[in-house]
């Protein structure tokens, strides 16, 4: 946040200044998810495709659950993530 010469802080003037992106979020903001009961960062991820990229997983070999609905693989980069949101990673094994 800016400041004024006497060390008050100047308000921001306009939504970008404010960091808002337009969708709701912050940009720059951390975020703190549940991951499989767990409370991690999102290590800013905005969206369910950005998360499995930014944990480096094989989308191909995982099955996700957020907020309680199991999603298919391409409806990841459409699902943005919250504040709060509760995430359930299963990772597929086959075998025989």
């Amino acid at each position: 946040m800016k400041k004024t010469p006497d060390g008050r802080h100047l308000r921001p003037n306009s939504k970008q200044e404010r960091g808002y992106r337009g969708d709701g979020l912050i940009a720059g903001f951390k975020m703190t998810i549940s991951l499989n009961g767990e409370k991690v960062d999102a290590r800013g991820a905005e969206d369910i495709a950005q998360l499995v990229k930014s944990f480096q997983l094989l989308p191909e070999t995982i099955l996700i659950e957020h907020n309680g609905v199991a999603l298919h693989r391409h409806e990841w980069p459409q699902r943005p993530l919250r504040e709060g949101d509760q995430i359930e990673l299963l990772r597929v094994v086959a075998g025989g």
